[in-house]
């Protein structure tokens, strides 16, 4: 239950007002590895939202305009990672919220890339809502390794799937993602 509460806390998080945000924006500058798996020109006028915790020598990389679709990330120190797993955060209106908590346990996540076969993302955790039912608001969030992460920003159409619940990905989500994985693997500095 304790695990639940904590996840809870950093998928509201990821839905903050900006004004509200200890984040810090921060163009992206591109570099070797991320042009060489991506292409270049992925995330011109791109900025991530990061926050350095000199405790414990992490930093942490928030994208999205929180309404439908966000990410964050972490790495160590200012990074670079050679490992940049990313969490999608999704979160949905009251009309589709509905829905999944209609819908049993355990729910499932999937993306459909350029039409092809849909994958599967896990681990998935959902959150809980609050308050009167015309606001809510489902925060779901699932994890996005590497491969999933390129194959997202390279693709020409990306659709999002929480059980029978259908969210597009706008361009912007697609650079929004680019710009995460790229400051994930050149780092900040």
């Amino acid at each position: 239950m304790k695990w639940t509460g904590i996840c809870l806390v950093a998928l509201a998080g990821a839905f903050s007002l900006h004004a509200q945000s200890p984040y810090r924006q921060t163009p992206v500058r591109s570099c070797r590895v991320a042009d060489s798996t991506l292409g270049s020109n992925r995330v011109q006028k791109a900025q991530v939202g990061v926050l350095y915790d000199r405790t414990k020598d992490t930093t942490k990389l928030r994208v999205g305009d929180g309404f439908g679709l966000a990410a964050q990330g972490s790495m160590g120190g200012h990074g670079p990672s050679s490992n940049p797993v990313a969490q999608l955060d999704i979160l949905l209106p009251a009309w589709q919220s509905e829905i999944i908590l209609r819908t049993p346990s355990p729910h499932v996540v999937s993306v459909i890339i350029d039409d092809s076969v849909s994958r599967e993302l896990s681990p998935v955790i959902v959150g809980t809502y609050f308050g009167p039912r015309r606001f809510m608001k489902l925060p779901i969030a699932a994890e996005l390794n590497p491969p999933e992460l390129v194959a997202i920003v390279r693709a020409q159409r990306v659709v999002v799937h929480v059980d029978s619940v259908t969210v597009s990905m706008r361009a912007d989500d697609q650079r929004d993602l680019a710009a995460l994985y790229t400051m994930m693997v050149c780092g900040t500095e």
